[in-house]
């Protein structure tokens, strides 16, 4: 917000005042619904759901389609193909958790910079430790003072304590000299992430195009599962001359900031077409 300058994607939970506001002062900005403040509502009755129909793997259905990159129209076919199904189209929770869906679900978003950023979960959990681990409706206002500087304590040494653990060495994903920068140039919560990345990176087949030159289709080895991300086939573009790369599933655009992030080895890799993301 430096300069006067919009922010690309707002995240709040579902006040209508804010959303009003944030539409007449922030006029280029997107706006998006903490998907916790949708979900928590209806834990109870999901939770019923799930169990009723737990040999059909309605939870991990439901948590499929809401975090995993589907296209759009895949999205769309899918999330009134399941609840039908099994009957439950109808049920409160899925029409509350639906009709929302522009609002919440990542592919109405797969093309704008989140930072992973899904809820606004973390300040709700500072406010949750408050509430349940040091002040309640009767505290008063002088031991409210003490309880919050209790909480600090209690924060700071949590802090500390993983500032120790980030000390640690990492255990390293590889030998290359790729994964060797990393180790080097990028903090250990990040590198860990990229170290998960890699290791799931080897569950995916990448076969040519059939049709396309320096395209390639890339699909999850367990293709016949559960997750319908995992039976589509997403396109990559790979012009290695021109170090050229887009890929259809947008993750980079949509949970890195940018590549000058990056170790200059790593640059030439993630260039896209798209520049939304920088």
């Amino acid at each position: 917000m430096n300069h006067h300058k919009d922010p690309n994607i707002i995240l709040t939970d579902e006040d209508p005042a804010m959303k009003i506001a944030i539409a007449r002062v922030f006029k280029r900005t997107l706006h998006r619904f903490c998907r916790w403040h949708i979900t928590k509502p209806w834990e109870h009755e999901l939770e019923k759901l799930y169990k009723e129909h737990r040999d059909k793997n309605l939870q991990e259905k439901i948590e499929a389609l809401i975090n995993w990159p589907l296209q759009l129209t895949e999205f769309e076919a899918v999330r009134t193909q399941t609840p039908t199904e099994l009957g439950i189209q109808e049920h409160p929770a899925i029409v509350a958790l639906w009709s929302k869906r522009s609002m919440f679900i990542a592919c109405y978003f797969k093309t704008n910079y989140c930072g992973r950023m899904i809820s606004t979960q973390r300040s709700e959990s500072t406010n949750n430790m408050l509430k349940s681990g040091f002040v309640n409706n009767a505290t008063s206002i002088n031991m409210l003072a003490k309880q919050c500087f209790q909480a600090i304590q209690h924060v700071d040494h949590l802090a500390a304590g993983e500032t120790q653990y980030s000390e640690a060495p990492n255990m390293r994903a590889s030998y290359t000299k790729l994964d060797e920068q990393f180790d080097r140039a990028c903090t250990r919560k990040v590198y860990q992430d990229y170290k998960c990345k890699l290791m799931n990176s080897t569950a995916f087949h990448i076969n040519p195009h059939p049709s396309k030159e320096n395209t390639y289709l890339v699909r999850h080895e367990k293709g016949t599962g559960n997750f319908y991300w995992a039976k589509h086939a997403f396109v990559v573009e790979a012009d290695v001359a021109n170090g050229h790369y887009t890929y259809e599933c947008l993750e980079w655009e949509h949970t890195s900031t940018s590549r000058a992030v990056l170790p200059p080895l790593v640059e030439g890799i993630y260039t896209s077409a798209s520049d939304k993301a920088t």
